[in-house]
């Protein structure tokens, strides 16, 4: 055995072993950016699913507190005592439409930083969750702002 034997064989044994790290860094970055992906999917649908329940939640507590205010003006001619007890319950109302407010604007920035390009259709749904009737007219306009919603969210999703 003469020397550029040996020396062909350590180049051969080098390249393959370069070559194997190169080819372990690349699946290794290729799985690290799968997981990154997944990751992302996994929040941009956490986000939506956030965001579609907060929307509905405000809605709710909207019509809850528009309902307080109703019964509360009907009460004005009952008496004190029962003005008092829809006055309690109207401030009960309004002291729970705070927290669908906090979550709605909280999920709709998230929906906004995550998926720019459901925005607009998430901002029309939640202003309409907002602006609610008493009574309840505006349901199909809501109903229809939901599922461009829901629309824009699947899409941003793909």
């Amino acid at each position: 055995m003469d020397w550029s034997q040996i020396g062909a064989g350590l180049i051969g044994a080098i390249g393959a072993i370069v070559l194997k790290g190169i080819v372990d860094w690349l699946r290794e970055g290729r799985r690290q950016k799968h997981e990154r992906d997944m990751r992302l999917l996994d929040r941009k649908i956490q986000a939506s699913a956030d965001f579609m329940g907060a929307a509905e939640r405000l809605w709710r507590a909207e019509s809850g507190r528009l309902t307080a205010a109703d019964s509360l003006d009907n009460s004005r001619s009952q008496g004190d005592t029962v003005y008092q007890q829809y006055l309690a319950k109207y401030n009960a109302a309004v002291e729970a439409t705070k927290s669908p407010w906090a979550d709605g604007h909280t999920a709709l920035s998230t929906v906004r930083l995550l998926m720019p390009e459901a925005t607009s259709e998430c901002d029309a749904y939640f202003e309409a969750c907002k602006n609610v009737d008493f009574p309840d007219k505006t349901r199909d306009s809501r109903d229809a702002a939901r599922s461009e919603a829901e629309k824009s969210l699947r899409a941003a999703l793909r």
